[in-house]
């Protein structure tokens, strides 16, 4: 669904796996498999999109704007289309599966929306297509993710509620386990609202994104002449941006994809033989 990757995110080498979906769904006794391309769901003249305006500004929406509007449309689009009873949408992308759930109750869309827990590697990291990212270091470090989520829960259940000594330990946990690994955000959230939550409760989610820098080592390292500055409103992030770019020599280009995995605003490029401030 290209309308919901953003101009500089990763839609072209997205991992494509119907022939493997395929396959499982074979495995599982599915009747029939409905997978329309991009060209038949969006005309080229196509014009109306769909707008979810709470749940969708926080969390992953804060750093991928439109992302949930590409989600909305292509979903009530299925939902129209294929006119099924249930759909199940997997619990780990929990902000998925509440504004889908909202986008039915507030669109009267006779389908019932149900989540699923979480399928995951024999090590607890959460499955996903991005995993295959991931380097060896990398994967290996990765499991230390659901470590942190669960020695949140068991803080929790031990009486602690403050929202900021649960995210400590998370970070804590994460930059002794996993030093590759950049946080997006973590956060404490009601699962109804996604309103940040100062004390966490029984209706209280932990939201994270964590992801690691798969951008910087992977460069070409034939370089035309470009200095960067990093401009963000997170002192220690831009510092610790500006010294890793400019320890190396490295296309515009190649600095934009860095900028898009850090989801930083504000950052820009200069031509070296610019005068700048």
């Amino acid at each position: 669904n290209p309308l919901q990757f953003g101009p500089k995110e990763d839609f072209a080498k997205y991992p494509r796996e119907l022939e493997e979906d395929a396959e499982k769904c074979e495995a599982a006794g599915v009747d029939a498999i409905f997978a329309p391309s991009a060209e038949e769901m969006y005309p080229a003249d196509r014009s109306a999109i769909v707008l979810e305006t709470k749940l969708s500004k926080s969390l992953c929406g804060a750093s991928r704007p439109g992302h949930f509007d590409g989600v909305c449309t292509v979903v009530l689009k299925l939902f129209n289309l294929v006119q099924a009873d249930v759909a199940i949408f997997g619990k780990k992308d929990y902000q998925q599966l509440a504004i889908i759930k909202r986008m039915v109750r507030d669109l009267n869309v006779n389908i019932e929306n149900m989540g699923s827990e979480t399928v995951r590697e024999e090590d607890g990291l959460a499955m996903s297509s991005r995993n295959r990212y991931l380097n060896a270091e990398e994967r290996q470090q990765a499991p230390a993710i659901r470590e942190a989520l669960l020695m949140m829960k068991t803080r929790f259940e031990a009486g602690e509620s403050s929202a900021a000594t649960l995210k400590g330990l998370f970070q804590k946990h994460l930059a002794e386990k996993a030093p590759l690994h950049r946080v997006d955000y973590i956060e404490c959230v009601d699962r109804e609202t996604l309103e940040p939550l100062a004390a966490q409760n029984g209706n209280g989610l932990i939201a994270c994104a964590v992801f690691f820098w798969p951008e910087l080592q992977g460069i070409d390292e034939d370089a035309g002449d470009y200095a960067a500055i990093v401009i963000c409103s997170f002192p220690r992030l831009a510092h610790e941006l500006n010294m890793t770019l400019m320890q190396r020599t490295h296309r515009g280009h190649e600095y934009d994809g860095v900028a898009r995995f850090h989801r930083e605003p504000g950052v820009e490029f200069f031509d070296s033989g610019e005068d700048f401030h």
